[in-house]
Order: structure tokens, then C-alpha cells, then sequence
């Protein structure tokens, strides 16, 4: 059963990965990472408000694996960051509008920040419209804070 979700999860998140670097001015797509319990992929981009770099961490993460949050089932995560190793400041994000992401700490605790979790069972079985629901709701976050303009 999660081989199956990853290989979904991995459709979905390149899919909306394809969508941020077509909406996103300037995006550019990382390596992909193929773990056994983990497949994930960064879309790297600057901020349109300051003079910064950051990126969405795209990722696909059955319940138990580390990169989940405890108590959720298989996911389709999405993370604010300013890149592959380097977390946003919790403090110095209060007065820009990130819902739906929150602060959050997973389950290897040595990880946490802005994240969007979405229940894999709670999006389309069909992996097009599930990246479209994503896309959307990032992209109207990153309008919303003014990261880009678009």
C-alpha cells in the first residue's frame, strides 16, 4: 500500500511542481529525493516583497514515516522555507499571511516549520486534480503575503 501512495504522491507533487514554476516568475525546480518512506521535491523561487530566496518543499509521506507530523495519516506536505536546508524564522513570518501554513514539528522532532498538510485521502484519486488543489492553495497564499506578483 505505500508503494502505491508514493507513486501517486511522487504524480502529485510533480505536477504541482510543473504549475508553481509556470505561475511562479523565475521558479526553478530541484532534485527530486526518492527515499523508502519519502518522495519529495523543492521549487525554488524569489521573494517578490524582499530581497530573498525561498522555496516549497513538496513531499509525499506515508503516516508513520519521519517526515509526517504524528497523528496524520498518509500526506502530501507542502513546506515554506528559504531553501532545501534552511527554515523560515518562526518569529519574523507573524505579519505576513501563510495560512494554511503553520508551525509544525514532525516526527523526527529534528524538523519542523511552516507546513500544509494535506490528507491523502481527502484529495482526488486522480493525481492532475490533486496537484491543481494544491497549486491553487499555494499560490493564493503566496499572492495573499505579497511573496509573488502574478
Amino acid at each position: 500500500m505505500a508503494d502505491a501512495f508514493l507513486a501517486w504522491g511522487r504524480n502529485v507533487i510533480d505536477r504541482t511542481a510543473d504549475r508553481l514554476e509556470q505561475e511562479i516568475p523565475g521558479a526553478a525546480r530541484g532534485t527530486e529525493r526518492h527515499l523508502p518512506d519519502y518522495e519529495a521535491i523543492y521549487v525554488h523561487f524569489a521573494d517578490a516583497r524582499i530581497p530573498q530566496q525561498l522555496a516549497l518543499w513538496l513531499y509525499a509521506a506515508p503516516a508513520s514515516a519521519p517526515y509526517n507530523v504524528r497523528g496524520y495519516p498518509d500526506v502530501i506536505g507542502v513546506g515554506l522555507k528559504h531553501d532545501a536546508d534552511e527554515e523560515l524564522e518562526r518569529g519574523q513570518w507573524k505579519l505576513r499571511p501563510l495560512a494554511p501554513f503553520t508551525w509544525r514539528t514532525h516526527i523526527d522532532d529534528r524538523w519542523e516549520g511552516y507546513r500544509w498538510l494535506r490528507r491523502a485521502d481527502e484529495l482526488s484519486e486522480d493525481p492532475a486534480l490533486a496537484a491543481d488543489e494544491i497549486a491553487e492553495r499555494v499560490l493564493g497564499t503566496l499572492r495573499r503575503s505579497s511573496m509573488v506578483t502574478s
